[in-house]
């Protein structure tokens, strides 16, 4: 049984598509390889109501539609579930994805908050 969840555990990470790591200041937030953090706009709050984390990252060379298209596949293999377009639950939190594009700058806005009781 045990062999069992392993490899299926195994097969979802195998599925996912190319991530790099997880974004900075996370555990599991898949940061996709063409995205570069601002670490100078993002940032955590932790209170014992919750937590607030902010982070923003650009990239010259994907569309929005590559971005959406990946936290959609990825998320969901981490408990998420999109319960509006660029929005995901899990638990008590909620991951909202914001897009701005500049000229040939795709900036994204990811921020993950608690959900009010």
């Amino acid at each position: 049984m045990t062999k069992k969840i392993l490899g299926l555990i195994f097969f979802c990470f195998l599925s996912l598509p190319a991530a790099s790591a997880f974004i900075e200041g996370t555990e599991d937030l898949p940061q996709m390889d063409e995205l570069l953090q601002i670490d100078d706009l993002s940032m955590s709050f932790d209170a014992p109501e919750g937590r607030i984390l902010s982070f923003y990252q650009q990239s010259e060379t994907l569309t929005q539609k590559q971005v959406e298209d990946f936290y959609r596949q990825t998320l969901p293999a981490l408990g998420w579930t999109e319960v509006k377009k660029n929005t995901y639950e899990r638990d008590m939190e909620q991951l909202n994805l914001t897009f701005e594009q500049n000229q040939n700058l795709l900036v994204v806005h990811i921020e993950l908050k608690t959900n009010p009781s």
